[in-house]
């Protein structure tokens, strides 16, 4: 088609470059792996309310000034299984995560519906989540606190 812009694959290998680039729509890197095993994502920031793509694994991160109030669907059975989502807090506020009713699973109960993400000190909280059977199952990391209810 004249005038599409479409996504490309660069395979590169010159002293410990890049393997593999996916370069998406605009020119802008999307993903790379190295000859070393070293992955590179792209950061999709989460700079409004809003809502985070359920059936797009990557990494994003918070940068609103104020607390975020989001929303994640639940992951498709069978289709989303195994996809991951990082979500890490790069400002100091209790930023809100929104899911419906028992998707969210954490500590053995899916009966959350809401997960707060403070980070302490500007920046390092980090929630690891992983779509299974139409859930997402919640790990956590960095500096600052998840809770859940």
């Amino acid at each position: 088609m004249a005038g599409t812009i479409a996504a490309k694959m660069q395979y590169l290998d010159l002293n410990g470059e890049d393997l593999l680039q996916l370069i998406g729509v605009g020119g802008n890197l999307q993903y790379s792996l190295n000859n070393k095993g070293g992955i590179q994502v792209s950061a999709q920031l989460l700079a409004a309310d809003g809502a985070i793509n359920a059936h797009k694994g990557g990494f994003y991160m918070i940068t609103k000034g104020s607390a975020a109030a989001l929303t994640l669907a639940a992951p498709t059975v069978v289709v989303d299984d195994g996809m991951e989502i990082e979500i890490i807090a790069a400002t100091s506020f209790a930023h809100a995560i929104t899911a419906p009713a028992g998707t969210f699973v954490v500590g053995g109960s899916a009966l959350n519906t809401v997960l707060t993400i403070t980070a302490a000190n500007g920046a390092g909280t980090t929630m690891y989540l992983t779509a299974y059977n139409g859930k997402w199952y919640v790990a956590s990391g960095g500096f600052g606190t998840i809770t859940a209810s």
